[in-house]
This record gives structure tokens, C-alpha cells and sequence, in this order.
């Protein structure tokens, strides 16, 4: 069987037969010779065997997000990939349990182990094979970025679950506090958006850059961008972005990450009463993924997507409203409230193109 799918899972695999209850808490920078390697480990500490799968389709020029997941659902496969989730249930909990949370993802395989060392020789082996492509460079240094972003910061590693619990009712009740919680906040926030990348999502993206808009160089709007990763993997492609989210440390940030990359983006402050300033009929794609059950106006939100948007757009969407939301955390009542106008609004101005887990593809009708 010639897919490259089959090695790569073959390989993902061997890594999860690999791992030892024992051998956790200590820095995987002590064995990990690669940034795709250490967020690989890191993938499989979360069981998230799925975007360990797409780590490396993303380098494969033909390879994209409805090939990996059709692959990925095939009977024979989802019952290996089961299998070695349940074999190593006792592993999760036992890391899980951890009362070190800073090193809860971080762990390491022993250094006597020689099949561990020779699963990792074929992995870097199979990565070094791989054709020079800008995506590689998407992994360089991301734990020395937030390093650098975020200095004699010591914090744990926190779960999305864990930050939606540390906002109160106070904390979302205006914009003001609600953006000095994300403030606040933004180190553990992108702590975990470094260590693991959403895979999938970014091979959504190159999918629809490929068939959709046939490789053409885009102008691309990351909206409410977060750590970035969407704007800055489209920049390294070749195309002109523009990111834009409140101001305050998380775009600050962002901007950094393109500085030090020496890649040049536009960056645009977005305020409740204009969420995107001066860009009408500009952008191609446009990305928005899990944003509109942060805003308290999500209706006037999609307008102005809408706005920005050529006549020949994309706008990529997150779960919001598509499915159901509930108001914890930073996620709005005001926006909670709405999805019925939402998705009412969606049904009459824009036609779909791809709903999947990863996100939601329209164009305009």
C-alpha cells in the first residue's frame, strides 16, 4: 500500500508502544532533538493521536485534511488507534495525576531504551527526508519564543478547562475587565498553544488554499488570532496577512512572534464597536475560528467578516454556533443568546463549502 499515510501512523504508533509509566517529570529537552519530535511527545501525552498524525501530513505537498481524516476512519484504523489509546490509559491518568502540573506534558522516554532511541532515528530520518517546505519552519524555537515573550514567567502548564475556570463573573461582566482577564491570562495561553498546535485546523487551511483558491497568493485576515498560528503558518506559505485582535499583550505578542521570524504581517487593533477598521473587499481568506462566542455583538461581527471579505471569499468558522455553547468561562451570554439569529444569518448570506471538526468553510452566496 503506497499511501504515506500507513508509515506515518505506523510510526506515531511505535511511539505510543514506546512509552513507559515510569518514565515522566522530567524536561523533554533532555532527549528531543526537534521541534516536531517534542510536539509529538507532547500529542501523545494529551492523546491527541489525530494531530500527531497531521504534524507530518502537513509536509506532504498532496496531503490534506480530507485525506487524513477518511484515513483516519477506516474501520482497520480506528480500532488500531483505539487499541493503542486503551493500552496506555494507565499512563494518561498516571500523568494526569501529577501534582507537578508544569511538568504534567513534560516527560521523556529512558534513555536506555534502544527501541525508543530507534523509533526516534526513523522519525527524524522520515523529517529530514521530507522536501525543504516553509511549513517546517512553523516549529522552530516555539518553546524559546514564549520564552522570550514571556520572561521569568514560571507558570504551570494549564488546560483549556482549567483557564475557562479562572474567569469569574466579574471578570466578563465589560469589556474592560473581561480584556484585562485575557491579559492576564495570556502567558498560560499561549504556553499551551505552543506546546500543542492545533495540526488539523492548519491542514484545513492548506486544504483550502489548494483546491479552493488553486495556490494562488492570498490576502488573509487571522481575526481574533490568539497565539497566531493560523496567520503566521499562511505568511510562511508566501501570502500577505493581517492579524488582528484587541489590543493588549496577546496581539503584542503575536507581532513579536512575526519579528522574530523576520515575517512581515499587518497587525490591527480590533475594538468592540469596530472589530475590523478600514478593510473593506480586501481579504480572500478569512479566519475566525472559535471567536464568536467571545464577542458580545456576534451578529455585527459576521457583518463586518462579511464586509471585509472579496466577492469571491472564504471564511473559515470555529464549532460556535454551529454547535452548541455553553456561557463558562470567557464564552459570552451575550453571544450564548444569539445563535439562533446566528445561524439564521449564516443560512442567508453565505454558502457552505466544508463543515468538519477542524471548522466550518463558507463562501459568499
Amino acid at each position: 500500500m503506497n499511501n504515506p499515510l500507513v508509515s506515518i501512523i505506523r510510526k506515531v504508533l511505535s511511539y505510543f508502544q514506546a512509552v513507559k509509566l515510569r518514565a515522566i517529570l522530567s524536561r523533554f529537552e533532555s532527549v528531543a532533538t526537534s521541534e516536531e519530535e517534542r510536539t509529538l511527545i507532547r500529542y501523545i501525552g494529551s492523546r491527541q493521536f489525530e494531530n500527531a498524525v497531521g504534524l507530518y501530513a502537513l509536509h506532504l505537498e498532496n496531503m490534506d485534511i480530507s485525506t487524513v481524516n477518511k484515513f483516519l476512519h477506516e474501520p482497520g484504523i480506528k480500532r488500531i488507534i483505539k487499541s493503542a489509546k486503551a493500552r496506555y490509559r494507565e499512563f494518561f491518568i498516571a500523568l494526569h495525576k501529577e501534582n507537578d502540573r508544569k511538568n504534567a506534558t513534560r516527560f521523556f522516554y529512558e534513555k536506555n531504551n534502544e527501541r525508543v532511541f530507534s523509533i526516534r532515528r526513523a522519525l527524524l530520518k522520515k523529517i529530514n527526508n521530507i522536501s525543504e517546505d516553509p511549513a517546517r519552519s512553523f516549529f522552530e524555537s516555539r518553546l524559546h519564543e514564549w520564552q522570550v515573550l514571556f520572561p521569568d514567567i514560571d507558570i504551570p502548564f494549564t488546560g483549556k478547562k482549567e483557564l475557562m475556570e479562572q474567569f469569574d463573573d466579574s471578570m466578563v461582566s465589560t469589556d474592560e475587565r473581561l480584556f484585562q482577564a485575557i491579559n492576564n491570562l495570556a502567558p498560560q495561553y499561549f504556553f499551551r498553544k505552543l506546546l500543542l498546535p492545533n495540526m488539523m485546523s492548519l491542514l484545513l487551511i492548506k486544504e483550502i488554499i489548494q483546491k479552493h483558491f488553486e495556490n494562488q497568493k492570498l490576502q488573509v485576515l487571522d481575526f481574533g488570532c490568539g497565539c497566531g498560528d493560523h496567520g503566521l503558518y499562511c505568511a510562511l506559505q508566501g501570502h500577505d496577512v493581517s492579524v488582528c485582535d484587541v489590543e493588549g499583550l496577546m496581539l503584542n505578542s503575536v507581532i513579536k512572534r512575526f519579528e522574530m521570524r523576520n515575517i512581515q504581517g499587518e497587525f490591527i487593533c480590533s475594538t468592540p464597536e469596530i472589530p475590523i477598521p478600514h478593510c473593506e473587499g480586501i481579504f480572500d481568506l478569512i479566519i475566525a475560528r472559535e471567536v464568536l462566542e467571545h464577542v458580545r455583538y456576534p451578529v455585527r461581527l459576521l457583518e463586518q467578516l462579511d464586509a471585509v471579505g472579496t466577492k469571491d471569499s472564504c471564511v473559515v468558522l470555529g464549532s460556535f454556533p454551529f454547535r452548541p455553547a455553553v456561557a463558562v468561562g470567557d464564552h459570552l451570554i451575550e453571544a450564548i443568546s444569539e445563535r439562533e439569529q446566528l445561524l439564521n444569518w449564516i443560512a442567508s448570506h453565505w454558502k457552505p463549502i466544508r463543515f468538519s471538526n477542524e471548522g466550518y468553510v463558507f463562501c459568499k452566496r
